[in-house]
C-alpha cells in the first residue's frame, strides 16, 4: 500500500481506491458486502490500531457462516489453536443460561456472572495445580467486596462449583460443555471455567453463530444486568478492579458490553489475556473474532483495538450508500 493512503479509521473507505485502484473496487466489490469486506480487510492492513499486532487471523461473519477473513503473516489461520484465556468467560456464560434457560437467575447466580459476587482471590496458579473444578477456586467470598465489579475469575469459578461442576476434571468440563451448548472443538488446559479453555477462532466462530441464531439462550441475554466497571469514576461506579482501558464498557454475563462515549452499545465481546478478541455486533447481525497469542503487555486490549477498527471499517461500508 502506497504511503499516501490514509490510515486514518474515519478515512479508510477513502483510502480503498488508493489501495486497490478505483476500477478494481468498482468491478471488485459493487455491493455492499463486497465494499464490507474490502474495508475490513485494509483495516486489518493499515489501521494503526492493527499494525501494531504483528501476525494475527482475523475473520467477520453473521449467523450462517464466516463472510471476510483474512491474516497478517502466516502465523495464524482460522483452524490455528491457542489459549483463549478471558474469552472462555464467555462461553461459560453461555454454558450457565443454558443450564438454566427454563428458570429465572436468582440475584445471586446474577451477581457472579457480573464479577459483582465478591469471590475475587481466584488466581491461574490455583487452577494451574487444580484436577476439578472445585480445585480451582483459592478462597471464600470477600463480604467487603460484594456488590462492586472486581474481574476475577473466583465468581465464574464458584457458579461453577454451583452449578454441579465442582467434581468436573477438564475433559468432564468439556464434556458437560458439549452436552450443553454443542461441540465446538475447544478444551480445557486447566479446569479454570474463567480462563482455560484452548481453541481456534473456527470453532469459537461457530460458538459466535450459534448465538447469533437465537440457538443458545445467551442470545437474549446479551447485555444483561450489565454493571459499570470504571475505576476512574468513584463518584458514580464503585468498580474495584478492571483490566480495561474503555471506561464506558460495562459487564454482563461473562462478556463485556462495549458502549461509545454517549452510551450506546457497540458490541459485546470478551477479550482474552494473550490477545484473542471475539464480539458480537449490538444489533446481532455479525461477530467478529481477532486471533492470536501474545504474552506482551495488554495484548488483551491491544486486540480489542484492531478488532474494532476491523468492525468499524466493515460496518461503515455496509451503510455506505
Amino acid at each position: 500500500m502506497s504511503r499516501f493512503c490514509s490510515t486514518h479509521l474515519d478515512r479508510l473507505l477513502l483510502a480503498l481506491p488508493c489501495a486497490l485502484g478505483s476500477a478494481a473496487l468498482a468491478q471488485t466489490a459493487p455491493d455492499p458486502a463486497g465494499r464490507a469486506t474490502l474495508a475490513a480487510t485494509t483495516a486489518a492492513t493499515s489501521a494503526p490500531a492493527c499494525t501494531l499486532l504483528g501476525n494475527f487471523y482475523w475473520e467477520i461473519g453473521g449467523a450462517g457462516g464466516r463472510l471476510a477473513s483474512g491474516a497478517v503473516g502466516s502465523e495464524y489461520s482460522a483452524s490455528s489453536t491457542m489459549d483463549i484465556a478471558s474469552a472462555s468467560k464467555w462461553v461459560f456464560g453461555a454454558y450457565a443460561n443454558e443450564v438454566t434457560r427454563h428458570r429465572a437467575l436468582s440475584a445471586d447466580e446474577i451477581r457472579k456472572l457480573n464479577l459483582t459476587s465478591g469471590y475475587t482471590s481466584q488466581n491461574q496458579l490455583s487452577c494451574l495445580l487444580a484436577l476439578r473444578v472445585q480445585g480451582c477456586l483459592a478462597g471464600p467470598q470477600t463480604a467487603a467486596n460484594e456488590g462492586a465489579f472486581h474481574y476475577n475469575g473466583g465468581h465464574l469459578q464458584r457458579l461453577a462449583i454451583d452449578l454441579g461442576l465442582g467434581p468436573h476434571t477438564k475433559q468432564q468440563l468439556a464434556n458437560s460443555y458439549n452436552a450443553a451448548l454443542g461441540d465446538f472443538g475447544m478444551t480445557f488446559r486447566s479446569a479454570n471455567v474463567a480462563g482455560g479453555m484452548h481453541g481456534s477462532a473456527e470453532g469459537y466462530g461457530r460458538f459466535l453463530q450459534k448465538v447469533l441464531r437465537g440457538e443458545l439462550a445467551i442470545h437474549q441475554r446479551l447485555g444483561a444486568n450489565a454493571v459499570c466497571t470504571s475505576t476512574a469514576s468513584p463518584g458514580t461506579c464503585n468498580a474495584q478492579y478492571s483490566p480495561s482501558n474503555q471506561p464506558t464498557w460495562n459487564y454482563s454475563h461473562g462478556h463485556w458490553v462495549e458502549r461509545d462515549a454517549g452510551g450506546a452499545v457497540e458490541a459485546y465481546s470478551s477479550p482474552g489475556l494473550f490477545g484473542f478478541y471475539p464480539w458480537i455486533s449490538a444489533d446481532k447481525s455479525y461477530y467478529g473474532i481477532v486471533a492470536r497469542q501474545s504474552r506482551q503487555e495488554q495484548a488483551y486490549n491491544h486486540s480489542a483495538a484492531c478488532g474494532r477498527a476491523i468492525r468499524q471499517a466493515f460496518t461503515a461500508a455496509l451503510r455506505a450508500p
